[in-house]
């Protein structure tokens, strides 16, 4: 790899700083690097990104989770390798710190490096279609109340979720939201779909592994007045929320596209895991 497109989101404090860096160290080494940045991610800037990562070989991504989470899902139809740069907080989808920049670059360029493809889903609803690195989520937003969801999965009837929501993850998202709920940590490699229920009216709801290529549908099972007045919503990674009632459907399958996502570090996921949440 040769040219690359470095994306920085300058709410990030230091990305700007780190990703110069990042170019300088691809300079110093003969490649090419064009650097894309932003401090409000709309629509513009989304076109503008795309229009950018289409002619490099590789996006490298100066940012938090979020950061990286946002620019995946704009260009996963590109089919373009991925490494994350941290400067954030937490950063478990950025492999690189600030520190490391140079050996990454290396590695980079010598090809030493694994990459990972990470499940998408795809999410219908009001005849609005999103995408989802991490995880598809219905919650109320209103009143302490709970909420009636109805979930099907190829067509039949599993379950009807009494409670605040329901998070539906990739393997990716499994550390995310689904975790905080109670939800098993999954492989990021692996292919599968978990649905997570939200704080459930119930003793013995749990989580439920599904085949990746499963067809859920879900419906909400309320009469209350309330749910009309937007007090349920749909999200995909924590954003783009759309407000949904008794008279919408939901529709979430495995993406077609996926993200391939570079690790330069030999760290196997367990080891990740152990250093990202402690002991």
């Amino acid at each position: 790899m040769k040219k690359f497109l470095i994306v920085a989101n300058l709410n990030k404090e230091n990305s700007a700083c780190i990703a110069n860096k990042v170019k300088k160290a691809l300079d110093e080494k003969g490649a090419k690097a064009d650097v894309f940045s932003y401090d409000v991610f709309e629509e513009k800037n989304v076109k503008a990104i795309c229009e950018n990562a289409e002619k490099a070989e590789c996006i490298i991504i100066v940012g938090g989770d979020g950061t990286l989470l946002r620019t995946s899902r704009a260009i996963s139809g590109l089919n373009k390798p991925i490494l994350g740069v941290n400067s954030g907080h937490l950063g478990f989808l950025c492999d690189v710190d600030e520190e490391r920049i140079e050996e990454a670059v290396e590695k980079l360029l010598s090809g030493n490096i694994t990459i990972e493809n990470r499940m998408m889903l795809e999410g219908t609803v009001n005849n609005e279609t999103r995408l989802s690195l991490n995880d598809a989520v219905i919650f109320r937003s209103g009143q302490l109340r709970t909420i009636a969801l109805k979930v099907y999965v190829d067509s039949q009837l599993l379950t009807i979720i009494h409670g605040d929501g329901i998070v539906i993850a990739t393997p990716t998202g499994s550390t995310g939201y689904s975790m905080s709920c109670g939800g098993p940590i999954l492989d990021p490699s692996s292919e599968m779909i978990v649905m997570t229920p939200c704080a459930p009216h119930s003793l013995s709801m749990r989580s439920v592994v599904l085949n990746p290529d499963s067809f859920i549908e879900i419906e909400i099972e309320d009469h209350d007045e309330t749910v009309n007045k937007g007090d349920i919503l749909l999200s995909f990674d924590g954003e783009n929320a759309i407000k949904v009632d008794n008279k919408s459907k939901i529709k979430i399958k495995r993406a077609k596209d996926c993200i391939k996502l570079i690790r330069i570090r030999q760290t196997g996921f367990l080891e990740l895991l152990h250093n990202k949440m402690g002991s």
